[in-house]
């Protein structure tokens, strides 16, 4: 089974990675059980700031 979401890629430094690692298991501790993917961390990312750039420019 093919999905049909895009996959894009991108080039991170050390520095950004370890950040990322980080946030993604502060994600997996208010998760619970639920599995958390980076993914899944950087959608929120990418959503709480959209909200609060749409909100306050």
């Amino acid at each position: 089974m093919t999905t049909k979401k895009k996959r894009p890629r991108y080039a991170l430094d050390d520095e950004t990675i370890e950040k990322l690692e980080w946030l993604c298991k502060q994600h997996q501790k208010r998760a619970g059980a639920t599995k958390v993917y980076p993914a899944h961390t950087l959608k929120e990312l990418i959503d709480n700031d959209y909200q609060i750039r749409k909100r306050f420019g």
